[in-house]
């Protein structure tokens, strides 16, 4: 079997060091569940903006609140800073991409709008990652993972495009191009649509079905692009268990045991699990 395990130790020490955590207690969650910030702790006058702006964010000190979520950040990484993210398999293994999405609806408490998270896999190690605030209030749960889905399904795209470029996958709108990777004998090819899962069966409904139209009439066209993904094989809608879902830490604070969980499953280990 070969392995390859990509670590960030070094700079996590330079972190922790650069705001004195160095020797803080570690923590096992980098967010505590349930705890909502709000611009309402942030300047809010003129001259605290001005002022924030002459000195470092950190300095300018926004809130209370707002230091005790980025210890809890930096707690963590002091006990997940000797961690590795594992790629790797058998020789004959064949490529294997995967990816998981998620929205977490209305949760901005200031401005209403809701988070979407997606999560990239391949062979068992994660590879594109991200948690952004939706551009367009969701009116309700399934048009957040709606939205959701069709960012996910953008990025799935251009995961294919990429390696297809590299001669691992073949590309939908190309010939297929091995000469590189497959000549070396280093990355089998896949020319399957990505599978992508979600724990919203009203979206796989809304996206599989394009004649169906209750309740989604409003989306805004662009949304529907995960749609256009389907038709062409880009990618294909599944459906998997809430507990399964990978993406559910980019969307929400999770308790120890169901973090820790997500992150093993997304190629996170410690270097003594292989010695």
């Amino acid at each position: 079997m070969w392995l390859i395990g990509l670590s960030q130790s070094a700079y996590i020490d330079k972190i922790l060091k650069k705001y004195n955590m160095h020797n803080s207690k570690k923590g096992y969650l980098p967010m505590e569940v349930k705890h909502d910030l709000s611009n309402e702790l942030c300047a809010s006058t003129p001259e605290e903006v001005a002022y924030m702006k002459k000195v470092p964010y950190a300095s300018a000190n926004p809130g209370k609140l707002h230091w005790v979520a980025v210890k809890h950040i930096l707690k963590y990484l002091r006990i997940t800073r000797d961690m590795f993210l594992m790629y790797g398999g058998k020789p004959d293994t064949k490529l294997d991409v995967i990816g998981f999405y998620d929205a977490s609806w209305h949760c901005d408490i200031d401005d209403t709008k809701s988070q979407t998270g997606y999560v990239f896999v391949i062979n068992g190690g994660k590879v594109d990652w991200k948690s952004k605030k939706q551009t367009t209030i969701a009116m309700h749960l399934v048009q957040a993972e709606y939205i959701a889905a069709s960012e996910a399904a953008m990025e799935a795209v251009w995961i294919r495009e990429f390696v297809g470029d590299l001669g691992v996958m073949p590309s939908i709108n190309k010939p297929i191009n091995m000469k590189f990777m497959l000549g070396l004998g280093i990355v089998p090819t896949i020319n399957k649509p990505i599978k992508m899962f979600c724990d919203n069966s009203a979206v796989l409904l809304i996206a599989n079905e394009p004649g169906v139209q209750r309740g989604a009439m409003h989306y805004h066209r662009r949304y529907h692009y995960v749609r256009e993904c389907i038709e062409l094989s880009e990618i294909n809608l599944l459906k998997v268990h809430t507990d399964d879902n990978l993406a559910d830490p980019f969307t929400n604070a999770l308790r120890k045991g169901k973090l820790t969980q997500h992150a093993r499953s997304m190629g996170l280990r410690l270097a003594s699990s292989f010695m």
